[in-house]
């Protein structure tokens, strides 16, 4: 497992005297490459796209965050067919515990990954990026303290756009 690894995410061992592991992270059992820092603690993508990558891979991790992101919504959020039809469902419970399990770190990590790689990026996309980045800090903060409705932004549609075009991944 570990020469497939090698094999295939070869950017991973880069730096000298880490430690490749495989981390098994939600629910959902999605696999993340990672490895440790000096101290032994995990490092996820972000720092170690921070650490030399190009922007089309920080393109790609964040389309592949954000699209988890959508399919929870879709599936568990609050206009979910699931929800709608069946209100007493569980499918309340599951949004909550996404949110907070896996929608506001993978929004942590692009903001991360945006903010740490600031150089990479045209003046239009940190525009877009300033707007997602504001939209995730006040859905988190809706989490801990439930915010007017209005209060929270809704998810820029031109981040998205952005993120999913492909001419921006050169």
């Amino acid at each position: 497992m570990v020469e497939w690894i090698k094999q295939n995410y070869t950017w991973l061992f880069d730096g000298i005297g880490s430690t490749t592991v495989i981390i098994f992270l939600g629910f959902i059992g999605r696999k993340i490459f990672g490895k440790k820092d000096d101290k032994g603690k995990f490092l996820n993508d972000s720092t170690i796209i921070k650490s030399g990558r190009c922007r089309k891979d920080i393109f790609q991790r964040v389309k592949m965050l954000l699209t988890e992101n959508k399919q929870l919504l879709i599936q568990y959020g609050p206009n979910s067919v699931l929800a709608n039809n069946n209100p007493l469902s569980d499918a309340v419970k599951i949004w909550k515990q996404n949110k907070v399990n896996t929608i506001i770190p993978n929004n942590n990590e692009i903001i991360e990954l945006f903010e740490n790689n600031s150089k990479e990026f045209t003046d239009f996309e940190i525009r877009c990026f300033n707007k997602f980045k504001i939209h995730a800090r006040a859905f988190e903060f809706n989490q801990e303290k439930r915010l007017e409705i209005n209060a929270v932004p809704c998810f820029p549609k031109e981040f998205e756009k952005m993120i999913l075009e492909e001419k921006y991944y050169d």
